[in-house]
């Protein structure tokens, strides 16, 4: 079916639970690589990610209804199997010289998965110039079950 395919074809961009260890531990071993310690890495729990109103404009009326229905009108077996985006927050804290840190950023670049980094602060580590400690937030991105997601919440 139409949903299937497309399903299959964004789910390339996205993360697969089995796939995280992998993509964490060859990110530590790329920054080890590279120069640049990690000090901090802590993952928190998928949240949802709530669509935009403006990315809803120019959807068809399907599209536009299954994006936002109300999960209350669904029966309990449809909320069950009922996927969504949700994304994953790792807030992590490297330290480096300014050409490793930008050289990380770049690796971060070429993941095909569909990752966002923000809260990006960076500052001289200790008075050490030219290293530099970088605090900011990596979030990577799956399709959960609404429900898994409502756990998280709680």
């Amino acid at each position: 079916s139409f949903y299937k395919k497309e399903k299959s074809e964004f789910q390339k961009y996205l993360f697969q639970e089995k796939d995280i260890p992998g993509f964490l531990d060859g990110l530590s071993a790329f920054a080890q690589n590279a120069g640049i310690n990690i000090v901090d890495m802590k993952t928190k729990q998928f949240q949802e990610v709530k669509v935009p109103a403006a990315l809803l404009e120019g959807q068809s009326e399907l599209a536009r209804q299954r994006i936002t229905k109300n999960p209350n009108e669904l029966s309990k077996n449809e909320m069950d199997r009922m996927l969504t985006l949700a994304a994953m927050p790792i807030n992590i804290k490297i330290m480096g010289p300014y050409e490793s840190i930008v050289n990380f950023y770049r690796h971060l670049e070429n993941f095909k998965q569909l990752i966002s980094i923000g809260n990006i602060d960076i500052a001289t580590a200790n008075n050490a110039y030219p290293v530099l400690q970088c605090d900011f937030t990596l979030k990577i991105y799956s399709l959960k079950p609404l429900e898994e997601l409502k756990e998280n919440r709680q």
